[in-house]
């Protein structure tokens, strides 16, 4: 693991660190694989409306985080909108399901796959989950956006382009909870 500083990790606190470290981490010596993830538990909606208390996470395709094995279906392929799921979460390889504001179809399901407080993962591409991890609701946005724009150092006349960047910068996340390392054989 690679973790804000000063934390015990994802499992047993809060971590956050810019997505951006893991090509550091990657050019250390002794380092055979680096890959970013989010973990987050919420309730998911499956078919029907029913909720099912599970831990998202989110990984990089062909990467360390993603299920070693799976019982049905595939792997993620595809950098948006499909998720491998762990059985106990009553789901099936073609549901539907949703998460925060976007629908994902079910392509693997994978066994014992579980949190630590023994909660089902839900495995989805890293972009979308660093998208419904740190989402901020619709209010939040527009205050956010009335203050820049309120602000005479960003919101200069003549000048909006500052404006949209700074936006763009807020409404997008570019934060993860940790780095996955696997060190090459011989190296701690």
């Amino acid at each position: 693991w690679v973790v804000q500083k000063d934390t015990q990790g994802p499992y047993a606190e809060a971590s956050s660190i810019k997505d951006d470290v893991v090509r550091s981490v990657r050019g250390m010596p002794g380092v055979a694989q680096a890959a970013n993830v989010t973990y987050f538990t919420m309730q998911v909606q499956g078919a029907g409306g029913s909720d099912t208390r599970a831990m998202v996470v989110g990984i990089e395709s062909g990467q360390s985080g993603e299920p070693g094995y799976l019982v049905a279906g595939r792997q993620i392929t595809r950098g948006h909108y499909e998720a491998v799921a762990d059985v106990k979460t009553g789901f099936a390889v073609g549901d539907r399901i949703a998460i925060r504001r976007n629908d994902y179809t079910v392509v693997g399901l994978t066994r014992r796959m579980v949190s630590s407080n023994g909660d089902p993962m839900v495995f989805i591409p890293i972009k979308d989950a660093q998208q419904a991890q740190f989402l901020k609701d619709n209010e939040s946005i527009v205050n956010d956006r009335n203050r820049l724009a309120a602000n005479p150092a960003v919101n200069r006349p003549g000048q909006s382009g500052v404006l949209r960047a700074v936006e763009s910068i807020q409404t997008s996340s570019h934060r993860i909870n940790a780095v996955l390392v696997r060190v090459k054989d011989g190296h701690e």
